[in-house]
């Protein structure tokens, strides 16, 4: 297969502004070239790459071709970033990663600023639960991610980072308005939760695996970190949260307010996630210094992963 590096920056142009005519304002082209270099490429590959829907998506071929892509784009940025140093001129390399919105709010942004400051690359940074992250890896829109995921991904490399622990929380009031005889199956049916968005299955799972059975408690939806645990701590619900974010309500003296107080809820069992490092296996030095920050910054933050049963 002999493919135009033209048309592999094309498809990604194409599926990232959805439309045809977005590609050719984007890749100073008429649309009509856009249509001829898709149908060359579509042509070399001997397959049908895109759904003409509204966006326009890639078909299951086009999603590997696409992930081509994305990786001959990051080579080709690390090679000029390369080539800018050497020369004493400007360079930067993209990298695009998913990550959940608990990490990104807690212990990840130092190793993106590290990478950042130390590496001078750019990131482009998708905002996904980490149970559904390594799709978009499995897509080319991210070239490495932070998942929930132990499955090895083909063409990716897996680096297990360490486990989140996550306690049911609410205000006092709340606690002892819904939970005065304890967590129970009766009490978490009618007590408000609070979900991340329509994705975040944190919750429910928890039950499941508490309860049995599949749980669907009345829930607000509150897609921003920081506000989403301001709320729990406010009184609005009860949910899952995270040791490491128990100081965004603090005052300066690391005290809660009365009316910004966390609290587990008595009778109820924490919840472990472990958070894996997927990245694409391109032995790319960007890529390879950001898992690195990465490893170091789940290090310092999170819990070890428990060793396996004949370890």
């Amino acid at each position: 297969m002999d493919v135009d590096a033209g048309q592999l920056r094309t498809l990604a142009a194409v599926i990232d502004h959805g439309t045809f005519d977005a590609a050719a304002a984007e890749l100073g082209i008429s649309p009509s070239a856009v249509s001829q270099r898709m149908k060359a490429l579509e042509s070399e590959v001997g397959a049908v790459l895109l759904v003409r829907s509204k966006p326009l998506r890639p078909t299951p071929a086009g999603e590997v071709v696409l992930r081509m892509a994305r990786q001959f784009a990051l080579l080709s940025q690390e090679t000029e970033t390369a080539l800018s140093q050497a020369l004493g001129t400007v360079g930067r390399t993209v990298i695009s990663l998913a990550a959940n919105a608990d990490s990104l709010a807690t212990w990840l942004m130092p190793a993106l600023s590290d990478a950042a400051i130390n590496s001078g690359v750019l990131f482009t940074v998708h905002r996904v639960d980490q149970a559904f992250s390594a799709r978009l890896l499995q897509r080319g829109e991210a070239m490495a991610a932070v998942t929930s995921d132990p499955r090895d991904i083909a063409g990716c490399t897996l680096t297990p980072l360490g486990v989140m622990r996550y306690w049911p929380r609410a205000h006092p009031d709340f606690i002892a308005e819904h939970f005065a005889d304890g967590f129970t199956e009766e009490a978490v049916a009618w007590a408000p939760m609070l979900n991340f968005d329509a994705n975040d299955e944190l919750q429910y799972d928890y039950l499941s695996g508490i309860f049995g059975r599949r749980l669907r408690p009345p829930a607000h939806f509150l897609p921003e970190a920081r506000q989403f645990h301001v709320a729990v701590a406010a009184g609005m619900g009860w949910s899952l949260v995270p040791n490491q974010f128990l100081n965004v309500v603090a005052d300066d003296d690391g005290q809660h307010p009365r009316d910004l107080a966390f609290e587990k809820i008595p009778g109820a069992a924490h919840m472990d996630v472990t958070l894996y490092w997927h990245q694409w296996n391109l032995g790319g030095a960007a890529l390879d210094e950001l898992r690195a920050s990465v490893q170091a910054a789940a290090r310092h933050s999170l819990l070890k992963v428990p060793p396996e049963p004949d370890q």
